[in-house]
C-alpha cells in the first residue's frame, strides 16, 4: 500500500515539474541534437520551434518522435508533427503527449505560416493544453504564439513568443505554462553544414543560452552536437537520410540528473 502511495506521489509531483517545465520546448531528435538551438533551423518539428521558417516550404512533411527524460520510466514524451503547403504558405499541426496511466499531459495545436517575399515570413498558433490525474477532474488551458522569421541567403534570423496571451491551467490543477521569447540565428557556413546560435528568455526566470553545429556527409549522414546553458546540458545526434524517409538519434547529458535519449523519423513527399 506504502509502496503506490509513493509511486502515485512521484507520479504527481512529477506531472507538475513537466507541467511547469513545458516540454513541448524539447519536440524532435534532430533539435535534440542542436540542444534545441532551432528557432532559426527549418525543420518539419519547426512546427514546435518557430513555424514560420516552413512558410517557403514546397514539400509536405509528417514526423514522430519520443523522448526519455533521465531514464525514468514515467518521464516520457511522445511527439507529432505535420506541415503542408497552403497556398502562399504552409499550414500544419502538432501533438505532445507525455504521462503514464496515473497521469498525462496532452498538447494539441494547428498553425499557419506565410512568407511576405523572399526575406521575411510570419506564423500564428493555437494551442490546446489538457492535464490529468486519475481519479481528478481534467484541467485545460490554451496558448497562442507568434513567430518570425528573416531569410538572408546563408543566414537565417528567427524569433518565436511561447504563450503570446499568458494562458494558464484552469479547474481542479492550476498552474501557469511558460511565456518565453526564443531568438537566434542559423549560419549556412557551407551547404552542409549548418552552426546555430539561440537566446530563450521565460518571463521572470534566468536567461538560457544555446548552440549547436550540424554536418551533412553526402546527403546520408548528418551528425550534430550542441551545449545549452539553461538547461545545463550537452547534446549530440545523428541523422540517416534514405530517399524521402529520416531516421534520426539523439541524447543528451544533464550533469544532475543524467542521460535523455530521444529517437525519431520524418517522411517528405
Amino acid at each position: 500500500m506504502l509502496k503506490n502511495v509513493l509511486t502515485l506521489a512521484i507520479c504527481i509531483l512529477t506531472a507538475f515539474h513537466i507541467s511547469a517545465q513545458d516540454y513541448s520546448l524539447l519536440a524532435g531528435a534532430r533539435s535534440e541534437g542542436f540542444a534545441h538551438a532551432t528557432v532559426a533551423v527549418e525543420d518539419v518539428f519547426s512546427t514546435f520551434h518557430n513555424p514560420s521558417l516552413l512558410a517557403w516550404n514546397d514539400q509536405n512533411y509528417v514526423g514522430l518522435s519520443g523522448r526519455n527524460h533521465f531514464l525514468v520510466s514515467t518521464m516520457n514524451s511522445g511527439y507529432g508533427v505535420g506541415a503542408f503547403r497552403a497556398g502562399n504558405g504552409n499550414a500544419g499541426f502538432n501533438f505532445k503527449y507525455e504521462g503514464s496511466s496515473t497521469y498525462y499531459n496532452l498538447r494539441a495545436g494547428g498553425y499557419y505560416a506565410m512568407h511576405f517575399g523572399e526575406i521575411l515570413a510570419a506564423s500564428v498558433g493555437l494551442n490546446l493544453y489538457q492535464h490529468r490525474i486519475q481519479g481528478y477532474d481534467a484541467s485545460f488551458a490554451f496558448t497562442a504564439d507568434v513567430g518570425l522569421t528573416g531569410n538572408f541567403d546563408k543566414l537565417k534570423l528567427g524569433f518565436y513568443w511561447g504563450n503570446v496571451n499568458q494562458g494558464e491551467y484552469t479547474g481542479t490543477f492550476t498552474e501557469n505554462i511558460p511565456n518565453y521569447l526564443r531568438f537566434g540565428g542559423a549560419y549556412y557556413i557551407l551547404e552542409n553544414f549548418i552552426i546555430s546560435l539561440e537566446g530563450l528568455q521565460e518571463l521572470g526566470e534566468e536567461f538560457g543560452a544555446r548552440g549547436g553545429i550540424e554536418y551533412t556527409i553526402e546527403e546520408i549522414l548528418a551528425i550534430r552536437f550542441g551545449y545549452s546553458s539553461l538547461p545545463r546540458q550537452t547534446s549530440m545526434g545523428v541523422s540517416l537520410y534514405i530517399n524521402e524517409f529520416s531516421i534520426d538519434m539523439a541524447g543528451s547529458w544533464h550533469p544532475m540528473l543524467g542521460f535523455s535519449p530521444h529517437i525519431g523519423a520524418t517522411y517528405r513527399w
